[in-house]
């Protein structure tokens, strides 16, 4: 996943290739896999 977006308000939008998903949330991907884990990487 990787940051293709910021809205006005500051919200990240993730870019992922593995199912096609273009600007979807970050609140929207947790959501929608609470039990996950998130990291952030920067290079």
């Amino acid at each position: 996943m990787i940051v293709t977006y910021r809205s006005s308000q500051g919200v990240p939008y993730l870019t992922y290739h593995s199912t096609n998903t273009f600007r979807r949330s970050v609140a929207s991907i947790v959501a929608s896999y609470p039990n996950s884990a998130y990291y952030a990487y920067r290079t």
